[in-house]
């Protein structure tokens, strides 16, 4: 009786490993989706941050610049009028290169958050 019954349990252990492998990888499809919509969420507000302060920065200098130009001072205009313009460029470069400086390396980290513990080929540094 024994005999009969083994090919039915080795089918039920293989239909509880195939079970557990499809929720093993639920769970790291779940914890990707989670990774990606942190690391977006995340770089989008510390864009803003920084954005939203240099952009104040700027409009404060651009209003000295032309309260400084409107009272006739030509020597503060144009130390306001540099700074502006190069707080103008810093504001650009940094919008234009989001990616490389703050989105990758948001990404990177989150991703590193999350699956640091996961990689069964990294060697355990203990001592």
């Amino acid at each position: 009786m024994l005999r009969d019954n083994q090919p039915l349990a080795e089918q039920i252990g293989e239909t509880i490993g195939y079970v557990n492998e499809i929720f093993d990888r639920k769970i790291e499809s779940i914890k990707i989706s989670v990774a990606e919509k942190s690391a977006t969420t995340i770089s989008g507000v510390v864009m803003g941050v920084i954005l939203g302060i240099l952009g104040l920065v700027f409009s404060v200098f651009g209003l000295a610049t032309l309260a400084f130009w409107i009272a006739g001072r030509p020597e503060l205009t144009m130390g306001f009028g540099i700074v502006t313009l190069v707080l103008l460029s810093l504001l650009l470069l940094i919008f234009l290169l989001r990616n490389i400086l703050i989105v990758n390396p948001a990404v990177s980290k989150i991703i590193s958050i999350f699956f640091a513990d996961d990689d069964p080929q990294k060697p355990d540094n203990k001592s």
